[in-house]
């Protein structure tokens, strides 16, 4: 059979910072599990003050146009992360979008 590497120190260790640098970013911790170690993680998406964006737009003749759209295109969605080690013992992320 098989040995996995799943505790090993390293792994484990960039398990962790993984973690961390997702949840310094905003995101929550939704569900854990510890025997097979991974992590799902999710952020809630961002209402965006439209009629502000509308107006910095009229002042900067359309400009601000771009920065909108990419505002409303990526925070108009729920992200939900799952983070893992998988057999070899490397760190993987899945990410997900919801509607």
């Amino acid at each position: 059979m098989k040995k996995h590497h799943l505790s090993s120190k390293a792994s484990l260790e960039k398990f962790h910072n993984a973690i961390y640098q997702k949840m310094k970013t905003g995101f929550i911790l939704t569900e854990e599990n510890k025997s097979v170690p991974f992590v799902v993680l999710s952020k809630e998406k961002k209402e965006i003050n439209h009629s502000l964006h509308f107006l910095l737009c009229c002042l900067t003749i359309g400009i601000w146009f771009m920065i909108w759209a990419c505002l409303i295109i990526e925070q108009s969605y729920n992200r939900t992360v799952i983070i893992a080690i998988d057999e070899n013992g490397n760190v993987f992320e899945d990410k997900c979008q919801t509607p």
